[in-house]
């Protein structure tokens, strides 16, 4: 249902306003293993030249790889990357309260060194102390060297209204 939803969405819009949109974070329906998401989300690129950003897919990969980097990264790398270029794919879309620090700082030098993509510090309803903490790590990121303004797209991070009042209320 959410892909049918998609692409009447995609219909209703037409050109004009696809044009205007930056990125999707993964609008299909899941696959069942990351390659499988990618593949789609290629798919997807080539009908509609819309870009795709990888989100809950990441979340996923970590768990399967037991957080392991190295795996993460020839697992991104083969799925994302076609030669040299990343076709599709606009940008990682990362969850430090779902990946941690480490794979959060990691997993963006991979798409603004390597992939020559975006690396968009995203919530997921945190609190406003994960909130700052999201907020340090995505200044962080757009200070890496090789991030450009090609690559840099705002973050999301406006959720903290979504969850009503706060801790410091």
């Amino acid at each position: 249902a959410g892909a049918l939803a998609f692409a009447a969405a995609l219909e209703l819009l037409g050109p004009a306003a696809i044009d205007r949109v930056e990125f999707v974070e993964e609008p299909l329906r899941a696959c069942p293993t990351f390659v499988g998401q990618v593949r789609a989300l290629e798919e997807l690129y080539r009908e509609t030249s819309l870009p795709y950003a990888l989100d809950e897919s990441l979340a996923d990969l970590a768990t399967e790889c037991g957080n392991d980097f190295e795996e993460m990264a020839r697992t991104v790398r083969s799925a994302v990357l076609s030669g040299e270029r990343a076709y599709g794919c606009a940008a990682l879309v990362l969850k430090p309260s779902l990946l941690g620090l480490d794979l959060t700082m990691r997993l963006a030098r991979l798409a603004r060194s390597e992939l020559g993509i975006g690396a968009v510090v995203s919530s997921a309803f945190d609190s406003g102390t994960g909130l700052a903490y999201a907020a340090f790590l995505a200044a962080l990121a757009d200070g890496l060297p090789s991030a450009t303004a090609l690559t840099r797209y705002p973050h999301g991070l406006g959720t903290f209204t979504s969850l009503g009042r706060g801790e410091e209320d």
